[in-house]
């Protein structure tokens, strides 16, 4: 399960029903139980105290695992061998057997079951999954909430780019008088051009900020379902904003080329 071991041994064929028994804590045990001391060769009882059960020796320290998915944290684990523990006393739950294979783990599950029917015909095997969809399982809801919220911003950039293009189509229209009168006192068309971008741009930057400043509040309430990146993650923030310039700057480019190609005449006539 590529679980590391941070420290100490891991079971081995030594550690039989006979032996001392032995068993595997996580980090965040190892920290609570015994703050700023050594885990390792430290005793520990399941149920308590007063628990029946036998004293088990400290023999590794596991590093932690998000069992139950991203969002609830590390858990304090114990890990036991299974030679000294063929069934465990103080867990009431279905047992899971993790089978490691080299080969494609969806083609072996009949296997699987068929070896258990031959020992046990009345033993049932469900829920035959591989470590990749239990591992899946927990971030569905919000994995499926990322993707609805990719969608609508695809949406959003779709019609932020619309809505650059219908703006500067209207405003490079209503200077259709001023852009002939330029060109009849001998402006150059790309003069003409880089003075319409450059006032899109203006409105880009202008919007992007007060989209980047609206952004960055609405990630902190989106934070409980971000993992491995921080909610004002700069990468991110940064990608964004070059793709909306550059996309403002094609949307300016059309209508401010289009507004060149007209005849100075004509548009001296333009009311």
């Amino acid at each position: 399960m590529e679980i590391p071991l941070r420290k100490g041994r891991p079971f081995t064929e030594a550690d039989t029903p006979v032996s001392q028994r032995v068993v595997i804590v996580s980090e965040k045990l190892a920290h609570e139980r015994w703050p700023g001391q050594d885990a390792i060769g430290k005793r520990l009882k399941m149920g308590g105290g007063e628990s029946k059960e036998p004293w088990l020796s400290v023999v590794g320290i596991a590093g932690n695992v998000l069992s139950q998915g991203p969002a609830s944290g590390f858990h304090a684990e114990v890990y036991v061998p299974y030679t000294q523990y063929p069934w465990i006393p103080w867990i009431e739950s279905p047992e899971h057997v993790v089978v490691r294979l080299a080969s494609n783990p969806t083609t072996i599950a009949s296997a699987i079951r068929g070896e258990v029917a031959w020992m046990d015909k009345d033993q049932p095997v469900s829920e035959v999954m591989t470590l990749d969809e239990i591992a899946e399982e927990p971030v569905a809801q919000q994995r499926m909430l990322m993707v609805l919220l990719v969608a609508f911003a695809g949406l959003a950039l779709v019609l932020a780019a619309v809505g650059v293009y219908g703006v500067m189509s209207f405003s490079v229209a209503q200077r259709t008088h001023e852009i002939g009168l330029r060109m009849a006192l001998g402006a150059e068309k790309g003069d003409l051009v880089g003075m319409i971008i450059a006032k899109g741009i203006r409105l880009a930057v202008t919007g992007t900020a007060i989209g980047l400043a609206g952004a960055i509040g609405f990630m902190r309430l989106l934070s409980s379902q971000l993992f491995g990146v921080k909610p004002t993650d700069p990468a991110t923030f940064v990608s964004v904003a070059l793709l909306l310039t550059c996309m403002s700057l094609r949307a300016c480019y059309i209508p401010a080329r289009r507004a060149t190609k007209v005849d100075p005449m004509v548009a001296l006539r333009h009311e």
